[in-house]
């Protein structure tokens, strides 16, 4: 039996923005991503495990490899900043990779840039 592969879809913020419809933290109003994410502990974790549980299709993870970042569909733990949940949901077999960022550094480890990459 052969494993079906599901291709990546790669879209911009702005496209994951209108497309799904990211919901403000309603927890904390200074929410980093433009005010859209989730932390990973206290209140703001058991918000997302909460509509985890209810709509699992709508909870995404902001995973940064360092010098990468970049928002995938569903819940993950390993190298997860944080969380985002959207008003509305992606399908069971869709795979959606949203706004990779690359993070420039100097040559003393400084963060002097980031660009779309």
């Amino acid at each position: 039996m052969t494993e079906e592969v599901i291709p990546n879809i790669v879209i911009s913020w702005e496209e994951f923005c209108k497309k799904y419809e990211p919901i403000p933290n309603h927890i904390d109003h200074n929410a980093s991503f433009d005010g859209f994410m989730f932390e990973t502990f206290g209140d703001e974790l058991l918000h997302v495990l909460k509509t985890l549980k209810e709509e699992h299709n709508t909870v995404w993870t902001i995973i940064c490899e360092d010098p990468l970042m970049w928002i995938a569909n569903g819940y993950w733990l390993v190298n997860r900043l944080g969380y985002v949940i959207t008003r509305f949901p992606y399908l069971s077999n869709e795979s959606i990779t949203a706004d990779r960022i690359k993070f420039v550094y100097d040559k003393k480890g400084n963060l002097i840039d980031s660009v779309e990459g």
